[in-house]
């Protein structure tokens, strides 16, 4: 065996030899045996790492935010998946601030958020998708019905916000246009997400101020209305640290780029 003569630990008591032939012994073919599989894993190991470096396996980490779970990214975790089957997406759901924490720590390699407010100047970042909001009520609520909303209308309403420790400087942000416009609503900031401030809005705590994408994926029970597009519109960015080596970082943030549309 071409193998087993270049294998350094060889030793004569493995082989059994007479005037005519020369063959293994038990101990030898043990050896064999042994030997066979040490070669075996050193070529897988060395495939695995030739895969990995490639971008081909290995584990891939990614932050995401509900807007971005809510549109592009089941569509586009399963078509990456199908494409390198042997890669272990990990996912981390997040706001903004503890993706970019994340980030910094080496906890995930590829966060999906919403960067309003917050300087992204240290990383690498793409654009991915953008959305407007509008307005999520209960078909009881006195706007349900009206045509060609204004933000003077929600003046005296009770508006669903997310908490304000989700992003404080978009939320001061949305209360200042309303404030610009002559709205002064009754405003309940205690949900954390979408689909609390859905629920709510359904079970007629107020109209919810929602991205777009909300209005496919609520169910029945509720009447979604456009608003006029003055305030920030929902950007998605896909980020990664400026210093990543991951191969498969960088070919997930390409897979997604420039594929995204509404």
């Amino acid at each position: 065996h071409r193998d087993l003569h270049s294998f350094p630990t060889r030793r004569s008591s493995d082989l059994e030899r007479t005037s005519r032939v020369v063959k293994l012994t038990d101990a030898g073919h043990l050896f064999l045996e042994e030997a066979e599989t040490i070669l075996k894993r050193a070529a897988h190991a060395v495939e695995r790492m030739e895969k990995f470096a490639s971008g081909g396996s290995g584990s891939l980490s990614i932050g995401y935010n509900e807007p971005a779970l809510n549109t592009f990214l089941p569509e586009a975790l399963f078509r990456f998946g199908k494409t390198y089957p042997a890669m272990e997406l990990r996912l981390h759901e997040m706001e903004t601030e503890a993706q970019l924490n994340a980030l910094r720590s080496g906890e995930i390699d590829v966060g999906i958020l919403r960067p309003f407010g917050y300087d992204l100047d240290e990383f690498e970042s793409r654009f991915i998708f953008s959305e407007n909001y509008v307005l999520a009520m209960n078909p009881s609520h006195p706007l349900a019905k009206r045509k060609n909303l204004t933000i003077k209308m929600l003046d005296g309403q009770q508006l669903l916000l997310f908490a304000r420790n989700v992003n404080p400087f978009l939320f001061d942000r949305i209360n200042d246009i309303l404030h610009a416009n002559g709205a002064w609503p009754e405003v309940r900031a205690y949900a954390r997400n979408k689909a609390s401030m859905l629920a709510l809005a359904k079970a007629g705590f107020g109209a919810a101020l929602v991205p777009e994408s909300c209005a496919g994926n609520a169910g029945s029970g509720l009447v979604f209305q456009a608003l006029p597009a003055i305030f920030p519109s929902v950007e998605i960015y896909a980020v990664r640290e400026k210093s990543s080596t991951h191969p498969a970082a960088e070919k997930f943030m390409r897979s997604i780029s420039g594929k995204v549309s509404r």
